[in-house]
């Protein structure tokens, strides 16, 4: 991992600090995500489309988790990548791959609820296992995301959880107790990918644009600014996969019990065939 400095870029000095950072967060994202694809595999009898977002979702971070420990050792003073031009261009395949793949995974699963909760008459039967694994045949391929940035994925997930927390507030089968724990879920779900996604796009765009600046016209003071914030928002990205086993595990408890009582008016065989198929899991 070369670095290329100009007349002021070479800001080395405080992604020194941050090896301790990325080498805390090896532990918990590992095991949070590994725990979650165990818990799939050897536990989940029926693969509906839910389960098959979350496991690519849990799959993409422990992947990515294994790259820290390298990644802090790089960080650490003085700052030297010492693996080699494979294992460089590998973590930054694996960065950018649970980047955007956990981008394309999070709205899939904001989508699948989305319609579980707020449709669950109309979608029954129609959300099969074969849809959710074709759309994700196409995890390879979801750089193609930051053509878009992280925008219109976020745009549509903030539309699905307000439309569901739209949905169970108005629900008479829910208790008060039921419906403020769904919205703080979502909210917090929602929050961690605006903190965690959203600022990280805007400063390396910001990032990459003061390093194409002509020699003599950038300003060291905002580009040293601009450097040490998109640091920052890197580590957040990497705290957004050490959160999401935990997060989208208490979420699923509670859109489960909403997805059965959302369709209150129904028949009872309708009702346990929409939990079966429409709960969502990671």
């Amino acid at each position: 991992m070369a670095t290329h400095p100009g007349h002021c870029s070479n800001f080395s000095s405080f992604q020194e600090s941050l090896w301790p950072v990325l080498a805390a967060q090896f532990p918990p994202a590992l095991l949070g995500n590994g725990m979650a694809v165990y818990h799939l595999v050897t536990r989940e009898r029926s693969w509906h489309s839910g389960i098959v977002y979350s496991f690519h979702l849990a799959v993409s971070g422990m992947l990515y988790s294994l790259s820290l420990p390298f990644l802090a050792a790089y960080y650490y003073p003085p700052k030297d990548w010492r693996y080699g031009a494979v294992l460089c261009k590998l973590e930054r395949f694996l960065f950018n791959c649970n980047l955007y793949g956990g981008i394309f995974f999070v709205t899939c699963i904001s989508l699948n609820r989305y319609l579980g909760i707020v449709y669950p008459l109309q979608i029954h039967g129609r959300l099969q296992p074969r849809h959710a694994k074709a759309l994700s045949a196409f995890y390879p391929y979801s750089l193609l995301l930051a053509g878009l940035g992280c925008g219109l994925p976020f745009l549509l997930t903030a539309f699905c959880y307000a439309a569901i927390i739209r949905t169970v507030f108005r629900n008479p089968h829910l208790s008060q107790t039921e419906k403020r724990k769904v919205g703080m879920l979502v909210g917090a779900g929602v929050a961690l990918y605006a903190f965690s996604y959203l600022p990280y796009h805007i400063f390396r765009n910001l990032n990459l644009w003061r390093r194409l600046l002509r020699p003599g016209t950038e300003n060291c003071a905002v580009s040293r600014a601009i450097h040490t914030t998109t640091q920052v928002c890197k580590i957040l990205v990497n705290l957004n996969i050490c959160l999401q086993p935990l997060l989208y595990a208490a979420l699923a408890k509670s859109v489960h019990n909403c997805c059965g009582a959302s369709c209150g008016t129904g028949t009872a065989a309708e009702e346990q065939a929409e939990r079966v198929e429409l709960q969502p899991a990671t």
